[in-house]
């Protein structure tokens, strides 16, 4: 069974955006951040791929734009117990393998697994609701525009399926409903809470920004390849 490895690789200079096609492969950057994603069928895939990290290396140098290998890592994506690993290189130094890193503020997971990620977006909201000392209107309006977009950032690739990722995404809503309307009490209804404020949930919001997304697929407002997603669909 094919894997797929991915190289995080972080940049000194950073330039805006770029893209390198390398043995069919591309190599993505926005910013300072690049991603390096093959798929693994044999030992010598995995030459290949480091035959393209020697070329991207020179190729750095070439326009002046070199790599931190202390902060490039490589992160394999399988189910496989035992896959077969090698030590990649670049600029003479060994890459360290991860099982979860952050790209463009989202935490890739070795298993493709959203959990990581949403414990970080979790911890990261709840830090933020900390706005004491502040009329009720200015809490909301404060959570609306600092902590939701947190919470809602490219929901569209990590989206839970399971409750309970579903669950600790609410509760940080839930929290934020308490503390705007100061109903403390148990014996106080979330829900009523919420339809108080007039909010949706997080849920119902995520599935809007799913559909909304599968359209603009749909209708080439996107520069996604549909074909190769249909393809695999209908294997």
């Amino acid at each position: 069974m094919p894997y797929g490895e991915s190289i995080i690789m972080t940049s000194r200079s950073a330039r805006p955006h770029f893209a390198v096609r390398l043995c069919g492969h591309m190599l993505c950057a926005a910013r300072e951040h690049c991603l390096f994603n093959s798929q693994i069928n044999s030992p010598e895939d995995q030459c290949v791929l480091q035959n393209d990290l020697d070329y991207l290396d020179e190729w750095s140098h070439d326009w002046c734009m070199t790599f931190n290998p202390s902060k490039c890592h490589v992160l394999s994506t399988t189910l496989k117990t035992k896959p077969h690993i090698i030590t990649y290189r670049l600029s003479g130094h060994n890459l360290a393998p991860v099982t979860a890193h952050p790209y463009l503020w989202v935490t890739l997971d070795s298993k493709l697994n959203c959990s990581p990620h949403i414990d970080n977006v979790a911890a990261k909201a709840t830090r933020s609701l900390n706005l004491y000392n502040c009329p009720s209107h200015v809490k909301e309006a404060a959570y609306k525009i600092y902590v939701c977009p947190q919470l809602e950032y490219a929901s569209q690739v990590w989206s839970p399926h399971t409750a309970t990722g579903k669950r600790k995404l609410e509760t940080i809503q839930s929290r934020a409903g308490r503390f705007f309307t100061g109903r403390f009490r148990r014996t106080e209804s979330i829900s009523n809470n919420i339809s108080t404020l007039n909010w949706d949930s997080l849920e119902h919001r995520r599935n809007i920004a799913d559909l909304t997304t599968c359209h603009k697929i749909i209708h080439n407002q996107l520069e996604i390849p549909t074909q190769d997603i249909l393809n695999s669909t209908q294997q």
